[in-house]
């Protein structure tokens, strides 16, 4: 145990030491970082640790642009790690591997390692693991115009280094981000984003990202016409990288004077500053910048009036540009983006997060409940309409019946009672009938007085 945290701690002041000399020339020097590496390297048995330090020599070769030795380090890595069934140093080596694929243009093959890196931390990955992987495959799809994809993964990263408070990744995500608004022509939104990541550069002393953020302002304000302010911005880029030794980042310094030169007309300073990049291009054996630097000769042999020389820089211009985006690499590319989702969606089906399977439970349940809640109620509602609509039935019903039995019973009453009078009215004829009336009796009484 302590002899690989001795380990650990020795690793730990190499990757320090290269840290702190990056960027710097180093004549004095008798040992590289690289030959320091390679060094432990022969001395180290143990799989996991020979892993990591070909992954360091894999991505110091990547910042010096020697993209075959980055290859070949990476290679080794891979094979050690397949071979030992170490998968989490396998992340490493395969960013490692897409960032050499993305740098030769080749993006479809970068998309195929950045997935497989992502799909192997999805398990154990920290949220600054997920930016840096996220960061990669939004990059790429930036660089292959797919900008929906660009600006989701873009955002995704800027928010997940917000939340971790690493200010490099965040400056990192507005440079990205900015690349995304350039190339979709919102250039006023693009130069927010790359003022907020120079800003960032600037505080933390980091040439590097200071020197990319010029080089992307002095783009937009060259297409804007400012050619004066484009300029400095270009040449400052170029005091950096030449500063730092980036030889690729140097070669689209020349790449973009040469544009500002062809659009102020100075065809003759163009040309040169192409060929410039060009005799750099081919040594970081970049076919992304080999396509743009034939592209831009094309139009300026063209405007020199050098025709023949501008078709043959055509012929190589397509052949590059082919090479990067044919049918094949997009197919290949459409088929890593079905079978990433794909087994992403299977891995989730076969192991099931417990936690978000109860919240879906829960929901369900809940849902179920207010349905049946909601059918009760329903069901109890048209109970007690029926109970009132029969209540008020026979309360009618009844009411009816009342009302025609006192209608009958006043029929007979009033039957009854005419009855009555009529024997009455009857029984007083005859008693009138029969009786004498009271004037015949006087009359009669008066006649017997007389006699």
């Amino acid at each position: 145990m302590q002899l690989k945290m001795k380990k650990e701690i020795k690793y730990f002041f190499v990757l320090l030491l290269l840290f702190l000399l990056k960027g710097q020339s180093l004549p004095a020097q008798k040992t590289s970082p690289k030959d320091s590496l390679l060094d432990l390297l022969k001395k180290e048995k143990e799989d996991s640790s020979r892993i990591k330090l070909l992954n360091s020599l894999g991505w110091l070769a990547i910042g010096k642009s020697q993209f075959n030795d980055a290859m070949d380090y990476s290679e080794q890595a891979l094979a050690i790690a397949k071979k030992t069934g170490l998968s989490k140093p396998i992340y490493r080596t395969y960013n490692n591997i897409g960032i050499v694929f993305e740098k030769r243009g080749n993006f479809a093959e970068a998309l195929k390692n950045f997935y497989k890196a992502l799909k192997i931390i999805e398990g154990w990955g920290a949220k600054s693991t997920f930016a840096n992987s996220y960061a990669n495959i939004g990059r790429v799809y930036g660089r292959e115009n797919n900008f929906e994809q660009a600006m989701k993964f873009n955002l995704q990263v800027l928010e997940l280094r917000k939340e971790i408070n690493d200010k490099p990744g965040i400056a990192f995500a507005y440079n990205n981000l900015g690349n995304t608004y350039s190339i979709l022509r919102k250039d006023s939104m693009a130069l927010i984003m790359y003022s907020s990541a120079l800003e960032i550069w600037n505080e933390l002393g980091r040439e590097a990202g200071v020197a990319f953020c010029n080089l992307n302002m002095g783009i937009i304000l060259k297409d804007r016409g400012k050619f004066a302010e484009a300029e400095k911005r270009f040449l400052k880029a170029l005091e950096i990288r030449t500063k730092i030794g980036e030889k690729e980042g140097l070669a689209f310094c020349f790449v973009n004077l040469a544009g500002l030169e062809f659009a102020k007309k100075n065809f003759s300073a163009s040309t040169n500053l192409y060929n410039k990049s060009l005799s750099i291009s081919l040594e970081v054996e970049s076919d992304e910048l080999a396509r743009e630097i034939y592209k831009g000769m094309v139009a300026a042999d063209s405007a020199s009036g050098n025709f023949s020389l501008a078709f043959r820089h055509y012929k190589l211009y397509i052949l590059y540009r082919d090479s990067i985006a044919n049918e094949e690499n997009t197919k290949l590319q459409t088929q890593l983006e079905m079978q990433y989702d794909f087994d992403k969606k299977t891995a989730a089906d076969s192991i099931k997060n417990s936690e978000a399977r109860k919240l879906e439970e829960v929901k369900y349940q809940q849902e179920i409940s207010k349905q049946r809640t909601y059918t009760y109620g329903g069901i109890a509602g048209f109970l007690v309409m029926i109970v009132v609509a029969a209540v008020a039935f026979f309360a009618f019903r009844n009411k009816k019946r009342a009302n025609e039995q006192i209608a009958m019973q006043k029929a007979i009453v009033e039957e009854k009672q005419k009855e009555i009078l009529d024997s009455i009215y009857y029984a007083r004829r005859i008693q009138r009938a029969l009786l004498t009336s009271e004037k015949y009796i006087e009359r009669t009484l008066k006649e017997l007085r007389k006699n």
